[in-house]
């Protein structure tokens, strides 16, 4: 791309890919945690995130792919589970974000299968993976997959991902110029970006919003409708609301964004 590509241009005036991510993430999350190399400028996303509180922390090492964004990412995590984006995928759609909560069921992780490839960016981890991640990564063994072989995991299929993003816009990224001026045109236009390439070292994690509950009062996840397709994830009956996470009594909601 040659540009940071978290501080182009776009949407409303003033905005920028980084802004557009976080203020799609902000509406499903209470904390956000921005992940970037040291020494390198922040776009302001403060409006982007309106009342979510917006943290920074960085790279232990530069240039180690999507584990490398991960493992400071989870450390600065208060919640038990949290969902990866890049950060230039400006269609990002809530309800594939909610998709993949839901798919998480007892798994450590839940990662999208699509168009032949998995997305380690775009996929759901319980911050108890981190002890692997960091195992890995001073072996230097930063593939995701290493990570896979090591957890307990589920394969979100494409199907399951299109019932809710029909053109698989949420893993679509910005990496080119003509990448970008295709983006604009499709916000002018107000459609998405259709299917997408594999996601670029570019991190931003979240996890879900909790609610209280009206009969305890106490924190709990809501479940949200499978929209009516079939599916062999089955683990997701198990879980309680939100239908990704049994730790129940773990307090804070956070995300965490990673930009190279």
């Amino acid at each position: 791309m040659g540009r940071d590509k978290a501080s182009l241009p776009f949407g409303a005036p003033g905005g920028t890919m980084l802004s557009r991510v976080v203020s799609a993430l902000s509406r499903v999350v209470d904390e956000i945690v921005l992940v970037a190399r040291r020494g390198q400028s922040l776009p302001d996303v403060a409006r982007a995130a309106g009342t979510v509180p917006v943290h920074l922390a960085f790279d232990d090492l530069e240039g180690q792919g999507p584990l490398g964004g991960l493992v400071p990412g989870l450390r600065a995590l208060s919640s038990p589970v949290a969902y990866a984006s890049s950060c230039d995928v400006p269609f990002l759609e809530e309800p594939f974000v909610l998709r993949m909560f839901q798919a998480l069921g007892e798994a450590d992780v839940a990662i999208p299968e699509a168009e032949g490839f998995l997305h380690p960016l775009g996929a759901v981890y319980r911050r108890s993976v981190l002890p692997h991640l960091e195992s890995l990564f001073k072996a230097g063994r930063l593939r995701p997959v290493f990570l896979l072989e090591r957890v307990p995991h589920v394969k979100v299929p494409e199907a399951a991902l299109r019932a809710v993003d029909t053109g698989l816009s949420s893993l679509a990224n910005v990496n080119t110029p003509e990448a970008y001026e295709e983006a604009l045109r499709r916000l002018d236009a107000g459609t998405g970006m259709g299917s997408p390439p594999l996601a670029p070292a570019t991190v931003a994690i979240v996890s879900p919003r909790r609610t209280n509950s009206p009969r305890t009062g106490r924190s709990s996840r809501r479940i949200l409708p499978m929209m009516g397709e079939r599916t062999s994830l089955s683990s997701m009956s198990t879980c309680s609301p939100w239908a990704c996470s049994k730790a129940s009594s773990a307090t804070g909601r956070a995300g965490f964004c990673l930009w190279r």
